[in-house]
């Protein structure tokens, strides 16, 4: 008898990301440039003032206390998708301690059309 086992859907886009071979830091994004803290996106999002961003754990992916979390970015000048305007990086952890330290913090990752980590529809 076939039974059915249910995985969150993070666990399930990452590990097939991880299958993939999907990583960050592909030289085709070092031109996209994220210039803002997670403080001062936070303290945006607080004031209702753009950019509109996501943020999560990269799950199986991480390498801890390097790479932990992803940031998806709405309307970024690399988000070039004609129907989703959301482009990611990842947090290098080690970039970012003692202090915030924009744009070096952050690691080009990819479109959110093929990382697929922010659904369009929902987020806006």
């Amino acid at each position: 008898v076939p039974t059915t086992v249910y995985v969150p859907w993070e666990i399930l886009r990452f590990s097939q990301l991880k299958q993939n071979h999907t990583t960050w830091g592909n030289s085709i994004y070092s031109h996209c440039e994220l210039n803002f803290s997670t403080k001062e996106l936070r303290n945006r999002y607080k004031s209702n003032l753009p950019p509109n961003f996501r943020t999560g754990s990269l799950g199986p992916l991480m390498q801890k206390d390097h790479y932990e979390v992803w940031l998806c970015v709405e309307g970024h000048y690399c988000s070039i998708h004609p129907t989703d305007q959301w482009f990611c990086w990842v947090l290098d952890e080690t970039k970012v301690l003692p202090n915030e330290n924009a744009p070096l913090q952050y690691v080009a990752w990819g479109h959110n059309a093929d990382l697929q980590l922010v659904n369009p529809e929902v987020a806006a």
